[in-house]
């Protein structure tokens, strides 16, 4: 995917999230979690609003910094 596709994707993806009522606060966060899910990779994070992605989209693997 080129990095044209990988915004509009992240745009769909902001799309769905409101739609399932979990709008995250940055569309940039849905950027990052697009390209992460892309490439098969895990965020390690601390933000809600990932866990909120990836209530929309399982395939977006996180780890959570305690």
């Amino acid at each position: 995917m080129d990095s044209v596709e990988s915004y509009v994707a992240a745009a769909r993806l902001y799309q769905a999230c409101r739609r399932a009522g979990k709008t995250p606060r940055s569309s940039n966060d849905c950027l990052i979690a697009q390209i992460a899910i892309e490439h098969k990779l895990a965020l390690l994070q601390d933000d809600r609003d990932f866990v909120a992605i990836a209530d929309v989209r399982p395939e977006l693997r996180l780890y959570l910094i305690q």
